[in-house]
């Protein structure tokens, strides 16, 4: 089943996508350590990800551009 993009993630879910794309490489090392550091690169993840990311609650709005991309929600 393909997921729903854009979709309302709580910020736990956040947390588990940015990890698993961080261990698959598509993140570099400066932007995890800014995100360890409890900073969220924004334009790096539009840029390498091509996620928008939207405060929506209390949780956020997730749109990923590239429809190809949908494999990343198996987090």
């Amino acid at each position: 089943m393909t997921p729903n993009w854009p979709r309302k993630i709580s910020f736990e879910e956040f947390g588990d996508l940015l990890q698993k794309e961080w261990e698959e490489g598509n993140l570099s090392s400066k932007a995890h350590e800014m995100i360890q550091a409890g900073r969220v690169p924004i334009a790096h993840l539009r840029e390498k990800l091509r996620w928008i990311i939207e405060r929506d609650g209390d949780g956020l709005r997730l749109t990923v551009e590239d429809e190809e991309a949908d494999y990343r929600a198996a987090a």
